[in-house]
């Protein structure tokens, strides 16, 4: 995976103990929908960590940080949109789902991006991985449930999946589908 080299000091990091055994042993591995160059990135640089997750794709499912379909109606939504954005394009890539799906496609096998994106899905799928269509933006009235599908649906087909599907409290995020 080509990255900029925006990020100081991570030849003397490493990642905490326990991550790389965890992400050799995981069903289901979920990139949560957050910054890509401000929390993402610094991850995937950890010595390591990169090679981890190249090496379990199948297992890999990114969720989109930004929604391109719905106008931004919150100002501190509005505020953190327009930061991601500016990280992006100092990064070069673009701040649409698709041009994630792109920074991400050496990891990740499937890429869920918001149902009022439908335009994204052929740049996504391009990019390499298969696009997954869920609804994202809970406050404005996505289930919760369609996102916990749509993360589900790459949890290979074995016991884990119905114990997942049962223990799930009706509304999780994103990071809270890692249970065994």
């Amino acid at each position: 995976m080509q990255r900029p080299r925006i990020i100081q000091g991570l030849g003397e990091a490493a990642a905490a103990p326990g991550v790389l055994a965890a992400i050799e042993s995981a069903d289901l591995i979920v990139l949560a929908p957050s910054n890509p160059v401000a929390s993402i990135l610094p991850i995937l640089g950890l010595p390591g960590v990169c090679t981890a997750l190249r090496q379990r794709q199948e297992r890999v499912t990114a969720i989109a940080p930004m929604v391109s379909g719905v106008p931004i109606m919150d100002p501190g939504e509005y505020r953190r949109a327009a930061s991601r954005a500016a990280l992006l394009a100092s990064a070069g890539v673009p701040a649409t789902a698709a041009g994630v799906a792109h920074l991400y496609r050496d990891i990740c096998s499937r890429f869920i991006y918001d149902s009022s994106d439908s335009g994204e899905a052929g740049p996504i799928a391009a990019a390499g991985p298969e696009p997954v269509r869920a609804g994202l933006l809970l406050h404005c009235g996505a289930p919760p449930a369609s996102l916990l599908a749509a993360i589900l649906r790459g949890l290979p087909r074995t016991g884990h999946r119905q114990r997942l599907t049962a223990s799930c409290p009706p509304v999780v995020s994103a990071t809270a589908v890692s249970r065994r």
